[in-house]
């Protein structure tokens, strides 16, 4: 775990103290969850699966709030799941998102109509590796990765040979932070892994869609 990530996290739990600090990541958040929950085509019928939801869930809230989706948040850290229960029992959403202290590469994904694997998720390969090997066809992934994180993870995983589709978009117009959406649809061919990228999701006009051959 990086400096930055470590300063984030105790600053997630200081906060976690103050639940009026809520604002404040909502101002940071707000669009980038926006996006993503239209790139995933969230829903109140959807059940999702948050990754790593640190002791300050933000993501989480925002789409329970914004959608009414059912949530369920899962992190390794037993500081961090104390921490964001007590706030999350601050905010009275016991009844819409409920938080489990478990290992990411280790839930069971089987129920779930849409998975969020947050930036900070460690070790993040492994984590996809189970997603992909036990969600049932028609899950979306929303995983929040930096520009091309997804390239060497399919090149070293090819094994796999599940075909799934993969969109991307910038979190903010400098950032090099991107989330990726990963459709899984089935068994792929033997031999290849095929991946659309989709640059962009407020103009896709202009959208470079192409196939990765990963095998």
């Amino acid at each position: 775990m990086d400096l930055v990530s470590v300063f984030t996290k105790k600053l997630e739990i200081l906060s976690s103290f103050f639940p009026g600090l809520i604002g404040f990541y909502k101002w940071y958040y707000e669009k980038i969850v926006d996006e993503e929950i239209s790139l995933g085509c969230i829903s109140e019928n959807d059940r999702v699966l948050v990754i790593g939801g640190g002791p300050f869930p933000c993501t989480a809230i925002e789409i329970a709030r914004k959608t009414k989706a059912k949530i369920h948040i899962v992190d390794k850290d037993p500081v961090a799941v104390n921490s964001a229960c007590n706030l999350i029992k601050k905010l009275n959403l016991e009844k819409q998102i409920c938080i489990t202290c478990t290992q990411g590469q280790e839930v069971d994904t089987e129920d779930y109509s849409v998975i969020h694997v947050a930036q900070q998720v460690y070790p993040k390969e492994a984590v996809l590796v189970n997603l992909l090997k036990k969600t049932k066809i028609g899950t979306r992934i929303l995983l929040r990765s930096r520009a091309r994180g997804l390239d060497s993870f399919y090149n070293r995983n090819c094994n796999l040979c599940l075909a799934t589709d993969c969109k991307e978009i910038k979190q903010g117009k400098y950032s090099e932070k991107r989330t990726f959406l990963i459709t899984k649809l089935g068994r792929g061919n033997e031999d290849e892994v095929k991946i659309k990228k989709d640059n962009t999701i407020s103009d896709r006009a202009h959208n470079d869609i192409r196939d990765i051959k990963a095998c």
